[in-house]
């Protein structure tokens, strides 16, 4: 009985857009569509061939974005019908449940020699810094129910057992297990790859269970502040996808205190966040912005430690978080020098600074496969 509705599901299918393209076709005779300036778009051919491989909708779907004024809603019907035909994978993102996206980090991209080299290099930073690691799993780790269905993904909970138990529980931070706890809750953005100021808390109260301080900062997670409902982030780029806008909170507590933040050297700004970002195509940069390779945030509490964070910009969110256990915090980004992470860290350290190597797993990874 399934097999047959398959089949006349099918059968239906292919009839929508065969009239999908034949009324394209009939409007755009009539001159109630106008071909786009310039159009240099070639009107595939129809064969059986090309229609079951998938070819024809592709092509064809291509060709109507090119040719007709309207092209992001064309485009958006040629994406919905291949969304309907079983289609799950969008230029390395995958569309999941409950409106969730995520990106494709496939099991064959992690070897076992990368996997081994990572490891090692994690013991030789925490060995020359005395550094805590907080490696953060990203969203289709943590979100299993909200995952595209046979998505192929590496399995970054492995992994992170591996670090585990090659460093230590001492040394380890368990952000994984935290936020696996949390995981009905908004720790991550829907249409973006990094965690919510949420799920940086989450972070950070696992951050601060072996970390020897007295007492946490306990953070308000019922009256955070949405600083816009309009936010849309890197997934939507890349993907092509026509995505839903979301919401964008932070903490109100983090906003209390005057705050330097100079920007590799140079560059003077107050405060975490940076508003204009919100209306770029890196809406994320409002968490203390982008581009830079250092960062030092005087936070102007008046206490003695100082706090290096080696890793990619997950830092950036969780940093204001930290801010009332340091008089001083530097944001080292690795992701954005191509170095060797040493000698930078070297540069920016000073007796008695705290170390704590914050990297998102994929990204410390691939800052791995690309060290010589």
């Amino acid at each position: 009985m399934r097999e047959k509705q398959n089949h006349i599901f099918t059968i239906g299918l292919i009839f929508v857009i065969l009239m999908t393209f034949a009324v394209t076709d009939v409007l755009a005779e009539a001159g109630l569509l106008r071909p786009q300036k310039n159009f240099d778009a070639v009107k595939p051919v129809f064969s059986a061939k090309t229609l079951w491989n998938g070819d024809l909708m592709q092509k064809y779907g291509d060709y109507v974005a090119k040719r007709f004024m309207r092209r992001s809603r064309w485009r958006n019907i040629y994406l919905d019908l291949e969304i309907i035909n079983g289609r799950r994978d969008f230029n390395g993102v995958y569309i999941g449940k409950k409106g969730a996206y995520f990106e494709q980090h496939l099991p064959e991209d992690y070897t076992d020699g990368l996997i081994a080299r990572s490891l090692t290099y994690l013991e030789v930073l925490t060995a020359k810094y005395n550094a805590r690691v907080l490696l953060v799993p990203t969203a289709e780790a943590v979100w299993r129910n909200r995952r595209a269905s046979n998505a192929p993904t590496f399995n970054q909970k492995a992994y992170l057992e591996q670090v585990r138990e090659t460093l230590g529980e001492e040394i380890y931070i368990d952000a994984c297990g935290m936020l696996c706890d949390h995981a009905e809750e908004e720790i991550y953005f829907l249409t973006d790859r990094h965690w919510t100021a949420l799920g940086a808390y989450y972070g950070y109260l696992a951050w601060w269970e072996g970390s020897g301080k007295l007492l946490p900062y306990y953070y308000n997670t019922e009256k955070m502040a949405c600083v816009t409902e309009e936010f849309r982030g890197s997934l939507y780029k890349k993907s092509g996808i026509e995505m839903r806008r979301e919401k964008l909170k932070n903490f109100p507590e983090t906003q209390k205190r005057s705050v330097d933040v100079l920007y590799d050297g140079y560059f003077p700004e107050k405060g975490y966040y940076r508003r204009p970002y919100l209306e770029s195509d890196q809406p994320y940069g409002y968490f203390l912005g982008r581009g830079f390779k250092v960062a030092r945030i005087e936070t102007g509490y008046q206490k003695k430690q100082r706090l290096l964070i080696a890793g990619d910009d997950f830092a950036n969110v969780m940093a204001p978080l930290l801010a009332p256990h340091y008089y001083e915090i530097v944001l080292v980004n690795l992701k954005e020098y191509t170095g060797d992470p040493v000698r930078l860290i070297d540069k920016e350290m000073q007796e008695g600074t705290e170390v704590l190597i914050l990297w998102s797993v994929p990204d410390y990874l691939d800052s791995i496969r690309k060290l010589r």
